[in-house]
């Protein structure tokens, strides 16, 4: 379940620019987008130096990161987009059940 599950914290960290600290066993989902996204840091995929360099670029580079956690978090999960798919999602499946 945790794997194909995204939480509610993980969209408010995101609104709120925050980095996502995530476990890959625990959070499979949320770990594959923060990964693909560079919005944090899936620690049980890291080593101790790599998580080192990743605090020191976070801490130079917290402002464009934060604009990037903004933006992710409002193209995918603001309310206008999420009821836009359920509206498609609630379509398909009227007009499919003729």
């Amino acid at each position: 379940r945790a794997r194909s599950v995204l939480s509610i914290k993980f969209t408010e960290y995101l609104a709120c620019g925050l980095p996502v600290l995530v476990s890959r066993q625990w959070a499979g989902a949320a770990a594959d987008i923060v990964a693909e996204n560079d919005l944090g840091l899936v620690y049980d995929e890291t080593t101790d130096g790599a998580l080192d360099a990743w605090l020191q670029r976070w801490q130079r580079e917290s402002d464009d990161f934060r604009q990037r956690a903004w933006s992710y978090a409002h193209h995918h999960f603001a309310q206008d987009v999420v009821a836009e798919t359920y509206l498609q999602l609630y379509r398909q499946l009227l007009s499919s059940s003729h």
